[in-house]
């Protein structure tokens, strides 16, 4: 075999390997709200070695609280939730925290997911809060569930 040979296979076990570590490497996140203030559907994919989210898909927030649609009329709509309104979150040991900000014409509105693991599930609670004009409201709820699926 030549030298020029075991280049080639070596740079092609190489690549093997590094698209195996990286796929590896990723697990995902599901989470969901659904009471009579949210309903709310997180999918995310995450970087398991670090707790964070690397993309976000599919994922929808819509109101169902009279109080807080007659704060923000215009947030009554299903919104759909990407990566950019993914403000803050990780998932560490026990421990899951997220904020999901929107901002636009209708006004703003920021969900803060707390919850603790049993398993490679999440049980726990959130903060929602709508301001529109100078008017504000707050509702608090439990979460209906979030798990990592590693």
């Amino acid at each position: 075999m030549t030298v020029k040979a075991l280049k080639t296979r070596l740079v092609l076990v190489l690549s093997l390997c590094l698209a195996t570590a990286s796929a590896s490497a990723t697990g995902g996140l599901t989470c969901t709200i659904d009471d009579a203030n949210v309903d709310f559907t997180l999918f995310a994919a995450t970087n398991r070695e670090h707790g964070t989210i690397v993309n976000v898909t599919g994922s929808t927030l819509r109101l169902k609280s009279k109080a807080l649609m007659t704060v923000a009329p215009g947030f009554a709509k299903e919104l759909q939730i990407a990566q950019d309104n993914i403000m803050q979150q990780w998932f560490l040991e026990r421990e899951l925290r997220l904020a999901v900000a929107v901002d636009n014409e209708h006004g703003e509105l920021l969900l803060a997911v707390i919850g603790q693991a049993k398993g490679s599930n999440y049980s726990g609670r959130y903060i929602l809060t709508v301001s529109n004009a100078g008017n504000s409201r707050t509702v608090k709820g439990r979460i209906k569930g979030c798990g990592t699926d590693g």
